[in-house]
């Protein structure tokens, strides 16, 4: 508890009236705070009753807790993902033995064009932010992963960790890096489930294969099978649901691809930009370019200075 208490004056400004939490200045800078909660066999615990201008995913690790929102409990058991809604009031408690992760953090540090001040509904336009269409459904908690789905979770999120101790609660983009993966990851497994709400089914399978292939050129007609619709009717139905042209989306998410392997390896940028789905050196230093307003080789020695 000692270690929440030091998150809590570090990166939080003081409860306000009404019980809900803010970042403070600096937890802003850093915009990913992240925690592991171990409670011991008999051991109790109830967060306070609260909501935050921030938002947050909680990784149940072992055992069962119960998740209380707005006046409603279930019991959430290993393997669960929650996603929370920023605007409810909340809360987690049980009896040891459990564990979970909560990561909380602000739009902004993983979307350049969002906004702290987004609403849900708003943040909707980005796809990183989709497992969030649950909460508007009064669903905050993903079916619970198992196996391998539940180990390449828990190896995400200990990352986002360690990555957070490696920068000393200081902002780093590793750190972001570690848990655009994570979202990456979730939202591969969101998308598994029966149906994405607020996507159209074509759209969806457009997504799934660009998430999977999108280390290759993938042409209009491919998509235009995959989903099912003609290439304008899936054109209008991608911008309308993602804000953003397919090709956009695909860029995007190939640089974030892209900012990893900068990050945390020593390959040339003529390889990084090959297996992360561009042409060459040169058309992938121009996106980069045009979204991080930094060259990947700037953005790389940026990186290994923090």
């Amino acid at each position: 508890m000692a270690y929440r208490q030091q998150l809590s004056s570090r990166f939080f400004s003081p409860p306000r009236p009404d019980g809900s939490t803010a970042l403070n200045q600096l937890g802003k800078a850093v915009g990913i705070i992240p925690h592991f909660m171990n409670f011991r066999k008999g051991e109790n615990f109830a967060s306070p009753l609260h909501r935050h201008f921030h938002l947050e995913i909680i990784f149940v690790t072992a055992g069962t807790v119960s998740y209380e929102e707005d006046g409603r409990n279930r019991p959430v058991s290993t393997g669960a993902i929650l996603f929370i809604n920023h605007t409810k009031t909340h809360r987690i408690s049980g009896e040891g033995p459990f564990s979970y992760f909560s990561i909380r953090f602000i739009p902004s540090a993983i979307e350049r064009m969002a906004t702290d001040e987004m609403t849900i509904d708003t943040l909707m336009r980005f796809d990183c932010f989709s497992p969030f269409y649950g909460v508007e459904r009064g669903d905050s908690v993903l079916t619970p992963f198992a196996g391998e789905s539940y180990k390449r979770l828990l190896v995400n999120f200990l990352q986002v960790n360690h990555s957070f101790v490696e920068s000393k609660g200081e902002p780093s983009r590793l750190l972001q890096g570690s848990f655009q993966l994570l979202l990456d990851s979730l939202l591969g497994a969101y998308q598994k489930q029966p149906h994405v709400p607020g996507h159209p089914d074509g759209v969806r399978r457009v997504i799934e294969m660009l998430h999977r292939d999108y280390d290759r050129k993938i042409s209009m007609a491919v998509l235009c099978r995959e989903a099912g619709q003609g290439k304008t009717a899936l054109s209008n139905a991608f911008n309308l649901a993602m804000g953003m042209s397919i090709p956009e989306y695909a860029n995007r998410l190939r640089v974030a691809k892209s900012k990893y392997l900068l990050q945390t390896t020593r390959l040339p940028i003529t390889e990084i930009a090959l297996s992360t789905g561009f042409y060459d050196a040169s058309h992938f230093t121009r996106e980069f370019v045009k979204q991080e307003d930094m060259t990947p080789s700037s953005f790389r020695t940026s990186a290994r200075a923090k």
